[in-house]
Order: structure tokens, then sequence, then C-alpha cells
């Protein structure tokens, strides 16, 4: 019910979507009462943005599961109340240890439209890369010794202005590009050292005065004498690049602000077991090592960290047995460190990372441990009591236990009379049910019944 991703159990037969956690709805905008009418082809649109079916694609999805049992990291676009088309990350699983005569599915769906978006950005500038692969940049470009445009080829793009805007003018020197000045005397820096300079970024203005962003390439060319002559280089517009560079980067932070926002511990270790990332409370709940908690710091380098810290029993055999759970975790488990307990979900991911979440759970374990030490002093009191007492089912008049004093007295050892009755041990003469139903009325209004013989 608290996870980030949205999971959904559906009937076999019509897709009728069961039961949902808060998740769906937040993904798909339906309310709780829209729901209870919905199948699972009812979020998919028949026709989808990139020209394809959404509801045959999920039809030939369940029919892979009925077939394997299993679907993973499917790509499928969904509508949501709203119209809106989104992108998730699809995957089938089969329920275990459901009621019997239960046969139904349950998925899950992680929104990855943004991912999706950044995903065609990238396909864009991947196309005008192979466009720009076959003529070499946007334009190419020779200067003279004195370092001013002799040759442009053809203008294109967004940052090419015709030839006679540029030509017998240092690149600097270009008004409309709005260089600032420190832009100018890094460019000019780069000139005079008259030597070669690749991936220059740029900021410049083209003619119509939208910003771009420049990655600059050049070679200085030499004459039969060693003189120098000027350079041939290229400019590349990158700014489409840049953006979604930007845009990946800021989708990163906000992840990471999401994480921290957790009540969870959250760690994202590689295939490679290097650390990718982990939020604020998985640095807090380590913060004796929590300077060693870097990108790319291995998981067998970090649990020596922690061994030198808190010194565990054994530690060769510690440090062997937490790589061995890191490679092949159990679902969950739970561990104490410095006192406080946490409930540990580790995953191994289908690429081979791993992920695990630890809960810290020291307040339940402590009203575990008092509840115990509760029963315990009760059962000592009770045991010691020289009166004969017993515990019994109100409903049913079965012994639950009996204390010493009860056994003695009676003659019965405690196996004779757990889960019997009174009249079933034969330890009643002439018994009034009316009467123990009259002891049961004053124990539920008056909450005892005392000094019945």
């Amino acid at each position: 019910q608290t996870s980030p991703i949205a999971f959904v159990t559906c009937d076999e037969e019509d897709h009728a979507i069961l039961r949902y956690n808060p998740a769906f709805t937040s993904l798909t905008r339906y309310l709780d009462e829209d729901v209870a009418n919905l199948t699972l082809f009812d979020i998919c649109p028949d026709v989808t943005e990139d020209g394809g079916n959404g509801r045959a694609k999920l039809k030939l999805l369940l029919e892979r599961f009925r077939e394997n049992g299993i679907v993973r990291n499917e790509e499928l676009e969904l509508e949501r109340k709203d119209g809106q088309r989104i992108w998730t990350n699809f995957s089938i699983d089969q329920i275990l240890h459901e009621r019997p005569g239960f046969h139904g599915f349950r998925c899950s769906l992680i929104d990855i439209t943004d991912r999706k978006l950044g995903e065609n950005i990238l396909r864009v500038s991947e196309t005008r890369f192979r466009d720009f692969a076959n003529a070499a940049a946007d334009r190419f470009w020779e200067t003279d010794g004195d370092h001013r445009y002799s040759y442009l080829s053809g203008s294109s793009n967004h940052i090419n202005p015709p030839e006679k805007l540029l030509l017998g003018k240092c690149p600097w020197e270009i008004d409309h590009r709005k260089m600032s000045e420190d832009s100018i005397h890094d460019v000019q820096r780069l000139f005079n050292d008259q030597t070669a300079f690749r991936g220059v970024r740029q900021i410049w203005a083209n003619p119509n005065g939208n910003v771009r962003t420049i990655s600059m390439n050049g070679v200085p060319i030499w004459d039969e004498n060693g003189d120098f002559k000027g350079f041939r280089g290229t400019t590349i517009d990158i700014t489409e690049q840049v953006s979604a560079l930007e845009r990946s980067t800021d989708n990163r932070r906000k992840l990471i602000d999401a994480l921290d926002s957790a009540a969870e511990s959250v760690v994202l270790w590689d295939a490679d077991d290097r650390m990718v990332l982990c939020n604020e409370n998985y640095r807090k709940t380590h913060q004796e090592v929590s300077e060693h908690l870097t990108p790319g710091i291995l998981f067998s380098e970090f649990i020596e960290k922690i061994a030198d810290v808190y010194g565990p029993e054994n530690r060769d055999e510690w440090i062997k047995r937490e790589l061995a759970e890191h490679k092949s975790p159990p679902e969950s488990y739970e561990g104490e460190r410095n006192g406080e307990y946490y409930l540990v979900h580790k995953r191994v991911l289908d690429d081979g990372s791993t992920i695990a979440f630890h809960s810290n759970i020291t307040k339940l374990k402590q009203r575990e441990f008092a509840l115990a030490e509760s029963e315990s002093r009760f059962s000592k009191i009770f045991q010691a009591s020289p009166n004969l007492q017993s515990i019994t089912e109100i409903k049913t008049g079965r012994m639950v236990d009996v204390n010493d004093a009860w056994r003695s007295s009676l003659g019965f050892e405690r196996d004779q009379v757990i889960g019997k009755t009174a009249i079933e041990i034969g330890i009643t003469v002439d018994f009034d049910m009316s009467a123990r139903q009259e002891m049961i009325n004053n124990i539920y209004n008056g909450g005892r019944a005392e000094n019945y013989e």
C-alpha cells in the first residue's frame, strides 16, 4: 500500500481490476469508484502516440504471460482518466498463496514518461548527429593568420547565418553572438595559442536572438615553412543535448529528493556492486561511516568500513556472511546495530543491481520485548498463586491454562485439562448452565463475576 510502484490485481478471465494500491490511482488519476468498473484494457488506448495499438499489445503480453507465467519490463502506453497519455514500465506476475479457486494475476506499473521523453529527445539528437557525421559538422570554417574567417560552408540549422555576415571577421567580432567578456577572452586565448582544441563549449546568440550552446573544434594550419596560416574547424549546435542532460540531471535530483523524503533508508548498488546512490536516512543510520558513502564505492569496501567501526564478533565470518547475503539476499530479515532494530528488504533487479530498504522497527521491537516481559511476569504470578486459578475461553468454557495449585488440588496433569471444559473432565457436580450464563453476563456487563459457589 505504501509502495511508490503502482500495483493492480486482475481477474484472469475478464481482466477486471480487483485490487490496487494508492499509487495506481495516483498514476491513472481514476477515483476509487471509477476503478470498480474498469478492466485492464480500459486504461489502454486503441491507438498509441507512436501509431501502435495499445490494447493489441496488452493482449499479446497477456498471451505471453499465459505461456511463460511472467512478463517483465515491457513498455506500455496508458491513458489517464483525463485523456493524458503516459508511458509505463509494465510487468505481470503470478499470484502465489491466494485463496483456493482464485484465478488472477498481478501487474506492476512504473511511470517512465519522462524517460521516454528524454529518449525521444535523444533520438532526435542522434538523428541530427548522424546527419552531421555525413556532413562532418553543422558548418566548416577556416581562418587566416589573423584569425579572420576566410571560408565558411553554407548556412544551416539555428547557429549559422549567411557567410557574408561572418567573412573577414574574427569569431569574437560577430555582434549578434552577444558573447560575454569572459567568453571573448577564452576564444582569443584559444586562437592565439595556435594549438588544436576540441569540444570547447560556447554560448552564442544567433541572428534571431535565440541563445544556443555551441561546441567548437579547431586545428592549426601550417605551411611548408612552418609558418602559421590560421585554423580549420567546425561548429556544432549541442543545445538540445545540453537541455536533455539538464533535464536528466534535474530528474535525478528529483528522484534523490523523493528518496530523501522517504521514511525508509534506501541504497542502490549496481551490477558491479558499486554504490549508485543512497538517501539521507541511509546516511544517518550509517553516520559513523557516512564519509565513505560516495558513489562508486564497492559494497565489499563499505562492509569492511562498517566492520572496522562496529567491531562485530568473528569479523571475517560476519563480512563473509554479509557479502553472501548481498549476492543472494533473503526477501527480508531483521538486523540490530547500536541498539536500533531494522527490517531490511533487499531485491536484485533484472540488470543485476541491488536495491535495499531499511525500516527502523526499534519501537515495535521494544513493544514486543515489553509484551514478552509482561507475559513472563503474569505467568510467574499466575503459577505462584496459592489460590486455584484457571484461564478459560468465555464462550466455550474450554481450559486455556491452569496454575500449579489448581493441578495439585484437583489431581490433574496440565495436558489432561487444556482444551477441555470442566464438564468434560468431570470436576462439576449438578452444574447449572444458567448459573454459568449469569456469570458470563456479569463479566460482560460489570467486568467481573465473583463469590459463586
